[in-house]
């Protein structure tokens, strides 16, 4: 099985882990990647596009929204996570901001 991951169309392989997350009660899937060897410069962002492809099938399409450094003795991991594409509906969307009060007369 081929597992990688490509950041603004650079591709990366080698990573320790690899989760994505769709479920029914939630309208965005979800990402999270770990890094043990990262690139010499590190060029990855928040904000930038990502895919993730099994056996070169796209199975995620997203944004790259948090970068957690793990410094631990032992333990050297770099964590990228964010959301698919659909997140920017679900962030834009007026429901979000929306709230409600009681006993508002209309008189």
């Amino acid at each position: 099985m081929s597992i990688t991951f490509s950041i603004d169309g650079q591709i990366y392989r080698g990573a320790k882990s690899i989760t994505v997350l769709n479920r029914l009660d939630t309208i965005c899937g979800e990402f999270s990647i770990d890094i043990t060897e990262p690139p010499e410069t590190f060029p990855i962002k928040a904000g930038q596009s990502i895919e993730i492809q099994v056996n070169n099938q796209n199975v995620l399409t997203g944004i790259l929204e948090k970068i957690i450094f793990n410094n631990e003795i032992n333990d050297r991991t770099i964590t990228l996570q964010g959301r698919d594409k659909t997140l920017i509906l679900v962030d834009s969307s007026p429901l979000n901001q929306l709230s409600f009060q009681r006993n508002i007369s209309l008189e």
